[in-house]
């Protein structure tokens, strides 16, 4: 059996970070804003102005099994903002549900996803990313 998180991702060229935290509607784990100084997650400054704003929500903390029934039983909750995706995709912002792996072996590590699944992500203008963590035992 497989744990995996899913997290929400969002970048922005022009629109504050603090702005689309407020569209989502849940707490950030992350917020970036354009044209502000770019800090870590602990608050210390990187020395670098952010040319974008970003923010990252975690949607599903340690989900067990297959990450794709995860993705499926969020779908009515992300369904709920699609007129907010709408709206970042049309002012060129990105948003992706990011989702990564822990598998407990590295054996037969595969995924579907429905065409339902892959039509909703679609029409919530969602990209997908899926990184795979395997540890090495050495």
């Amino acid at each position: 059996m497989k744990e995996y998180s899913i997290s929400l991702r969002i970048k922005h060229p022009t629109a504050p970070g603090d702005d689309i935290a407020a569209l989502i509607g849940r707490p950030p784990l992350v917020v970036q804003n354009v044209g502000r100084q770019r800090v870590t997650p602990k608050g210390n400054l990187v020395g670098r102005i952010n040319d974008e704003s970003s923010c990252v929500f975690r949607l599903l903390d340690h989900g067990r099994g297959v990450f794709v029934d995860g993705i499926e039983a969020m779908l009515p909750e992300l369904l709920q903002l699609s007129g907010t995706f709408a709206w970042i995709a049309e002012t060129g912002g990105v948003a992706e549900l990011y989702v990564f792996i822990f598998p407990e072996d590295d054996n037969n590590l595969g995924f579907t996803l429905s065409p339902e699944v892959i039509a909703d992500l679609n029409r919530l203008r969602l990209e997908l990313s899926v990184e795979i963590l395997l540890l090495d035992d050495d």
